[in-house]
């Protein structure tokens, strides 16, 4: 709860904005007024909320936890009585709405996020994009939602709670769950079909991705851009299916939203996500789902070097996939737990599991999870000083990846073979697949990559005894890892503050070799 304080200054803040209402020219019944004090009523909430005392028992994340709480009652938002209200001021802007307005604002207040698109409004209404698009302006026109990008709306603050409400008053639980899980339905594909354009060769378990999809991204930038962009909406989405017990939706959204996770590592939302599906696989008893989402956390587990934890939910998704016979999933735990033996320095007993791996796939002619475990056998060799195979594996690693056109591993695949070259004595080839698996994985977006691979050249320059250039890949990639809370900012950290009496370089090196 807010608190007296809290309370208080909401009141004054909402009291302060009836009166922009009620001084109007016109009644506080009327559409113009409404749309003229509702920018206000906005501007003065956060003065409200901005005010509270630092040492009060109230923050401001608290407060705006309150305000925003999807299910507090709008009667919470009132600033007086009669018509002297936030409430009555919408109610007016509402009623004066024709049918078909009226029906889009209340059923758009059951989308649980902040702002949406004209495809997702179509979906949710059930109804032609272009006549969608008309609807979503028309209440643009009428201050009920305002519009973020071209094609990209949102609601008012008060105005989403006040939509929400009258879905309530009009609807049924089951006509509204009806509307939330069309809208829901058609997220899934849509990340579904990010998600394949992506990482196309990946496997997966949701029945979305072997549905007919009816259009595809072009363009595969679009693809990780559009699911970056609805990663909150896509959130609140299976927290709401998770709710309403429809827990096969959630994990499979959570699914559907792996290469984002993959290509922009948000740590947090990564682990809270897999948890959610974790619990809703559960729920359902899905045992493979189950291990699906474990092996999700076990890999972010192994982003942020929490080791242990990887190991533990690997582990525990192996006796899953085990119980399930799903072999393509022990494939997958046999390639993270090898993974955390490389991370933690067990070079035999990771050259054993990913083998292990790399066999079980060829077995089931999974090409992809072949080239995979070739790469990691590959990374293992090259620390076993075992260069020419580690090399081989590594090449056929990336041959397969470029065939494909999965630009992420093509990077990764390069990078590998960039640092056993380094390893092998090779520095100007080193030098030039690191270059190319630079470009590769800024072209894919992928940002801790692309550190990864300027920490790489920076060992290059090291190698070439050209601290300058050491120094500068090294600012670069720790840029990079600070903006994503990495693991390896602090470890770059340090590196760079042994070379900080080396030299200035004049400019970042960024052509390979001739």
């Amino acid at each position: 709860m807010l608190g007296v304080i809290g309370i208080s200054l909401l009141a004054w803040g909402l009291a302060t904005a009836t009166m922009v209402i009620v001084t109007s020219r016109t009644t506080s019944r009327s559409s113009a007024a409404f749309n003229a004090a509702l920018p206000t009523i906005s501007d003065l909430l956060a003065k409200a909320v901005c005010s509270v005392p630092r040492n009060s028992d109230v923050s401001i994340a608290q407060a705006m936890n309150e305000l925003d709480d999807q299910t507090c009652s709008l009667s919470r938002l009132h600033a007086g009585k009669g018509d002297h209200s936030v409430t009555a001021a919408l109610n007016a802007s509402y009623e004066a709405l024709p049918a078909d307005q009226a029906r889009a604002y209340r059923l758009l207040g059951i989308h649980p996020g902040l702002s949406f698109d004209v495809e997702a409004a179509a979906a949710l209404l059930d109804d032609e994009q272009d006549h969608a698009e008309e609807l979503l302006d028309s209440l643009v026109d009428a201050h009920l939602l305002e519009q973020e990008l071209p094609g990209r709306y949102r609601f008012h603050d008060l105005a989403r709670l006040h939509a929400r409400a009258k879905s309530e008053e009009e609807h049924t639980a089951a006509e509204r769950t009806s509307v939330f899980l069309r809208m829901a339905e058609w997220y899934l594909r849509t990340a579904a079909a990010a998600d394949l354009r992506l990482l196309p060769g990946r496997w997966r378990l949701g029945a979305a991705y072997a549905e007919p999809r009816s259009w595809e991204f072009p363009v595969r930038e679009t693809a990780l851009t559009w699911l970056e962009r609805e990663q909150p909406t896509l959130m609140a989405i299976a927290q709401q299916a998770h709710r309403l017990e429809r827990h096969n939706l959630t994990w499979q959204i959570i699914e559907a939203m792996w290469a984002l996770f993959l290509h922009r590592k948000h740590y947090q939302q990564w682990i809270a996500a897999h948890e959610l599906g974790l619990a809703a696989a559960k729920r359902e008893a899905n045992l493979a789902a189950q291990a699906r989402m474990l092996e999700g956390l076990g890999m972010a587990y192994l982003n942020v070097q929490d080791f242990s934890a990887a190991r533990q939910r690997f582990g525990i998704a192996m006796l899953l996939e085990d119980q399930a016979n799903h072999p393509i999933g022990e494939a997958t735990c046999l390639e993270g737990l090898g993974l955390v033996e490389h991370a933690t320095g067990n070079l035999p007993r990771a050259l054993d599991l990913f083998t292990r791996a790399r066999d079980l796939n060829v077995r089931l002619d999974h090409q992809r999870g072949a080239a995979l475990m070739r790469r990691h056998i590959g990374e293992v060799m090259a620390d076993l000083g075992r260069y020419d195979e580690a090399i081989d594996n590594l090449t056929q690693a990336l041959d397969y990846f470029t065939h494909v056109d999965e630009p992420y591993h093509q990077a990764r695949s390069l990078a590998c073979l960039g640092r056993a070259m380094l390893l092998a004595g090779r520095g100007a080839d080193a030098a030039t697949a690191l270059h190319d698996a630079l470009s590769t994985a800024r072209q894919a977006g992928a940002r801790h990559e692309e550190a990864n691979i300027l920490r790489a050249l920076a060992a290059v320059a090291a190698h070439a005894h050209d601290p300058a250039a050491e120094r500068a890949y090294l600012e670069d990639a720790h840029t990079i890892y600070t903006a994503l809370s990495a693991p390896q900012a602090d470890e770059v950290k340090a590196r760079l503050d042994e070379l900080v009496s080396a030299p200035a370089a004049p400019k970042r090196p960024t052509d390979p070799p001739e």
